[in-house]
């Protein structure tokens, strides 16, 4: 999380299992990151461990979508670096532009900028 602050700005919370989940943290598990929220204005992306989670988990995409375009574009190269393009950042036929890429971490990204309504 500390990589997405680094591209997207914002605060960053960090709860270990032990503030998270009081007594009832695993063994050994107490000084571990259980809990990230990263606040960007008026956004918020969380992420926790969850048993609950599935092998299939990962089969999303993230957007970031907005009409500033040199912050966008300063977005997108940022979550490139360490991953790779898909898609470059190219004019659509609804207008705007739209690019797609995996991150380091390989989690799958769409940056969207203008005309997206």
């Amino acid at each position: 999380m500390s990589f997405y602050q680094s591209v997207l700005g914002g605060s960053l919370t960090l709860k270990t299992y032990a503030e998270a989940m009081a007594n009832q943290a695993p063994e050994g598990w107490e000084d571990k990151i259980a809990y990230a929220e990263l606040k960007t204005g008026n956004s918020c992306i969380k992420a926790w461990d969850s048993k609950l989670a599935n092998a299939e988990a990962r089969k999303i995409e993230l957007e970031v979508a907005g009409d500033d375009e040199q912050k966008l574009r300063n977005i997108f190269d940022a979550l490139c670096d360490g991953g790779k393009a898909k898609h470059p950042l190219e004019p659509q036929p609804r207008g705007g532009l739209t690019g797609r890429l995996f991150d380091k971490f390989g989690l799958d990204w769409i940056v969207s900028i203008g005309a997206r309504k």
